[in-house]
């Protein structure tokens, strides 16, 4: 059983890029990130109790002059910060002078002028400085005959001041300045923040040394959420290797401000920057050392054949100055020859490539979780372990583990010569022979179904298909490349410890929001990245199809088509009878005024009938009587045009074009 208590496992959980899985994480060959620090670090203290730099000691600036190693350094006492100075024949071994080299005293620098980064040019020495005042920081400037005695340039400085763009609207500082190139420029890299603090890296050009201009948007920006520059960047140092520029700059996480780490870009015109997928590349000491709270950049310098780097770590509340370095070319790879490591089985091939191999020699030590040394072994370059062709600048050798558990893999670099300093890369690769462990299921979270525009919850169930050794303190972190799934976050994602062909005590949920836009019916591929106590060592996937919502699945289509198809064929049916209703009618009305002239010519026959014998009784009255002929005549007529009116009404009620429904 690996027990929790052994703080160096935990050191391990920050590294971002680190080797996965037995798979080498392999770096190309022009990116300086694998460094290996002295191991008789700080190669400069803090100095005695009541000094002006008792609680913090920082190299800021190294310049090489005819074979002597000059270094600016930032000292503090924890009430004002100063400027020091300290030379060395070899970068190791310092002599620090006993008072500063530059004070603070300017309004704008009240307490603070430090972070001084120099260049040599003509027969003087320029140094661009960060001072403080309230808060605000800003960049000063002085110059010197001989690096040691400054004046100021209180006239043109602070020559850099926060604004007017509102990324570094309140405060500037931590110079990093290149120059003169061929037309006599100089270029500098600078940190700069609004009042949060949330400081990025920005550039300005100028060709006095004094009057710059400002690049309008910060080059170098902090990484998202949950990543170990996500709060900050700050110390930047910038070489030029001949094809691009190389960075390396120090940043901090959310929540985190006092564990500094060292990142690296890469940029080929020094405006557009590329960090590395290895970030960070220079970590904090195991716990209990002198560095176990941070490391951050210093400076860096190129010597043809090493790139050597100061840099700033922390114990505790004290800062002081650590070294390293990394031969040009640097490539490590801690590898095994099949995905799952089988104690007694699969060797791990540890191998490191530099670009010249002469005067140096290289070994590895095997630690198990507790720190304890489980085997050591020298690295060769002789073409027989492994490392294919002697005098390739591969050192390599294999080593075959013997019982389940994780490796830690230190490496060590011995120069040869002159004292033979021993440097060190903890944690340069971790393996394991315990598992693996993979994923056993998926479900989603209350029956949700991942449709474009949802967030959809999933339970994420891992097991141990090793064979009897328990993963202790599993946890696990989803990732995809998919620019369309955005937005994963865990929920739980600590799992327990997962014994042998079981499965995770606690299984993880992680949220995943689906872009809107998502093409239906796609699958999409998630990684998994597995730890055990804090170190990443397994991975997997699984696979998630984008289904479109049930409004616009094939059935759902198929019910539209059914419900138009019923709705045509209901509105047809509906006007059919609508039409047969409306002609029933109108025969009906027919058959109606049919029947009422039929009425209407029969009384007006009847009446017509009557009106004519009543005329004929009449007119055989006159013919009797004649004396009253005349009166008859007079009603005879009155009877024909009553009849005439009759046969009238007749004609036009058998006319049809008199018909009305009304």
């Amino acid at each position: 059983m690996i027990a929790l208590r052994y703080g160096r496992f935990f050191a391990f959980t920050l590294r971002v890029g680190l080797p996965m899985l037995f798979l080498a994480c392999t770096v190309p060959a022009s990116s300086q990130t694998k460094w290996f620090k002295y191991e008789g670090n700080p190669v400069l203290d803090v100095g005695p109790e009541g000094s002006w730099k008792d609680a913090g000691v920082y190299i800021t600036r190294v310049i090489l002059d005819d074979g002597i190693y000059k270094a600016w350094h930032s000292a503090n006492d924890g009430r004002t910060r100063r400027m020091g100075y300290a030379t060395s024949p070899d970068g190791v071994v310092w002599k620090a002078r006993p008072k500063p080299v530059l004070d603070w005293g300017l309004w704008w620098e009240r307490g603070e002028a430090v972070m001084g980064y120099v260049i040599f040019k003509g027969s003087n020495y320029y140094m661009w400085y960060h001072g403080v005042t309230l808060g605000v920081a800003r960049i000063g400037f002085a110059i010197s005959p001989d690096g040691l005695a400054w004046t100021k340039a209180d006239k043109v400085s602070p020559v850099l001041t926060p604004g007017p763009a509102e990324w570094d609207g309140y405060s500037v500082g931590w110079p990093a300045v290149m120059g003169p190139d061929s037309a006599g420029g100089f270029k500098m890299w600078y940190a700069g923040a609004p009042k949060d603090y949330h400081y990025n890296i920005g550039y300005a050009t100028s060709k006095d040394m004094t009057s710059w201009e400002k690049n309008p948007n910060p080059v170098l920006t902090t990484g998202g959420e949950g990543l170990w520059d996500s709060r900050q960047l700050i110390t930047s140092r910038v070489l030029y290797n001949g094809q691009f520029y190389e960075m390396w700059y120090s940043g901090t996480a959310e929540g985190m401000q006092q564990t500094s780490r060292t990142g690296y870009a890469t940029s080929y015109d020094g405006v557009h920057w590329t960090k590395h997928p290895d970030n960070p590349v220079l970590l904090p000491g195991p716990p209990g050392s002198w560095d176990d709270g941070a490391a951050f950049v210093g400076d860096v310098l190129f010597d043809g054949k090493n790139y050597r780097m100061w840099y700033g770590g922390v114990g505790g509340s004290v800062v002081r100055s650590g070294y390293a370095i990394s031969p040009k070319g640097t490539d490590v790879k801690v590898s095994a020859d099949r995905k799952y490591v089988a104690p007694g089985k699969d060797s791990v091939l540890v191998s490191v490539r530099v670009h010249d191999p002469s005067g140096f020699s290289f070994s590895t030590e095997m630690e198990s979780p507790d720190g304890n040394v489980v085997d050591q072994m020298e690295l060769f370059d002789d073409g027989v372990h492994g490392d294919s062709l002697a005098g390739d600048g591969l050192f390599a050798n294999r080593w075959l583990p013997r019982e389940e558990s994780h490796y830690l893999v230190d490496l060590k670099l011995r120069l040869h010569g002159k004292g033979n300093p021993r440097f060190e890369m903890n944690n340069a690769g971790v393996f394991t022979t315990i598992g693996p462990i993979g994923v056993d299921g998926l479900m989603y979270v209350d029956d949700q179904t991942p449709n474009p525009g949802d967030t959809v919850v999933v339970k994420l169930v891992l097991g141990n298909h090793g064979t009897f050794t328990v993963a202790n303190s599993v946890a696990a972190s989803l990732s995809t490349k998919d620019s369309w799934l955005k937005g994963i976050t865990a929920e739980s994602p600590t799992y327990g410890d997962i014994s042998v062909g079981g499965t995770a005590t606690t299984a993880g949920y992680y949220k995943l929001f689906i872009d809107p836009e998502y093409p239906f019916n796609t699958d999409v591929s998630i990684d998994v990245s597995i730890a055990s106590m804090g170190f990443p060592l397994w991975r997997d996937t699984f696979t998630l199809r984008i289904l479109p919502p049930w409004w616009r699945t094939t059935w759902a289509y198929a019910l539209y088509l059914l419900l138009i198809v019923g709705s045509l064929g209901g509105t047809l049916r509906y006007v059919e009878t609508r039409k047969l209703k409306r002609r029933i009618k109108r025969l009906e009305q027919e058959r109606a005024l049919e029947r009422e002239r039929a009425r209407i010519s029969q009384d007006m026959h009847d009446e017509v009938g009557a009106t004519l014998t009543e005329i004929a009784i009449l007119s055989e009255l006159a013919k009797k009587k004649p004396e009253e002929a005349g009166k008859q005549v007079q009603q005879i007529s009155e009877r024909a045009a009553e009849v005439i009116d009759s046969i009238g009404e007749i004609v036009w009620a058998l006319n049809p074009k008199n018909d009305s429904p009304c």
